[in-house]
């Protein structure tokens, strides 16, 4: 199954058209950061966002499979920026920590859903790697 996600650079702005039936577009302004990228944040933070609104995800609707309901899940997401061998940017590593909110007598479901939900598709995928193909060209 393929998705399709479209991102859209102008000099007055930029919009993520995700086809996420929860967030839709997502708008942004752009700024030439010039060699401050660090000082104002990094594109690499669409991609902790997708590890994180994915577990979030999963992990909710396994605890409302299990008859168990949250108040919130919430999660706090890092990464580290290094150099490939060819002194280009990457990530080097990601880390992700998640707090459920849930009533204490769901403690026991929280517990064997944080044990069936130790992945998600986003974060299996980031952590075995996978192909990215790249065409890129004048627009006609």
């Amino acid at each position: 199954m393929a998705c399709e996600a479209k991102y859209t650079l102008t000099e007055s702005g930029v919009i993520l058209h995700t086809q996420h039936p929860l967030f839709g577009d997502i708008p942004g302004r752009f700024q030439y950061l010039s060699n401050e990228k660090e000082k104002y944040g990094s594109p690499a933070s669409f991609l902790i966002g997708a590890v994180l609104s994915c577990y979030c995800e999963t992990l909710g609707a396994s605890l409302h499979r299990h008859g168990a309901f949250f108040r919130s899940i919430e999660a706090t997401g890092r990464f580290w920026i290094g150099k490939d061998e060819h002194g280009a940017s990457r990530v080097e590593k990601m880390a992700v920590e998640v707090e459920a909110d849930v009533e204490e007598r769901y403690g026991d479901v929280l517990k064997l859903c944080l044990a069936e939900v130790r992945n998600c598709t986003v974060s299996r995928s980031v952590q075995y790697g996978f192909p990215v193909e790249i065409s890129a060209r004048r627009k006609a």
